[in-house]
Parts: structure tokens; C-alpha cells; sequence
């Protein structure tokens, strides 16, 4: 199992997204880019309750635990968040 957890600052909220295809079975969907305490970053994309989540409280500039999954997305590793919490 690809489950990770992660624990570094907020540096970029994207735009919060709806996604009006049927065929996906996500309706919403939002990318945050996160700089780790060991410098590394990181790219991650929530989707629904937890896209609206971080959409309706300010994560901008703040330190975040995130717990998800790797994954490869157009040949490009990010995080699909499941769980975040400001500490």
C-alpha cells in the first residue's frame, strides 16, 4: 500500500475546481503545493468533503499533517489527500 504521511507548510493553493464530467466519479477537486521540513516539495490534490475542507478553512501559509496516497498522475508523482489538519 502507497499510504504516506506528511508534515511541512502550505506555499500554493490552487484553484478550487468542479468537475462536471459524469464518467468521474469526484465533483470537486483542489491542488496544493506543500514544502516539507527536509526542503523537498510536494504536490497534492484533494478531492470532495476534503477539497471543500481546505477550501472553506485558510491553509494558505500554515503548517499541515496530510495523510494520502502516491500515486502517478500524467507521468507525474503527487499525494491524493485523504486526511489534513492544521498543527
Amino acid at each position: 500500500m502507497n499510504e504516506c504521511f506528511f508534515i511541512g507548510n502550505v506555499i500554493e493553493i490552487g484553484k478550487f475546481k468542479f468537475i462536471l464530467n459524469q464518467k468521474i466519479k469526484h465533483k470537486s477537486k483542489i491542488q496544493i503545493k506543500v514544502k516539507l521540513f527536509d526542503g523537498n516539495l510536494v504536490d497534492a490534490v484533494a478531492y470532495d468533503e476534503t477539497a471543500d475542507y481546505i477550501f472553506r478553512n485558510d491553509f494558505n501559509k500554515t503548517t499541515v499533517f496530510i495523510q494520502g496516497k502516491i500515486r502517478n498522475e500524467a507521468n507525474k508523482l503527487n499525494i491524493k489527500i485523504y486526511y489534513i489538519k492544521k498543527l
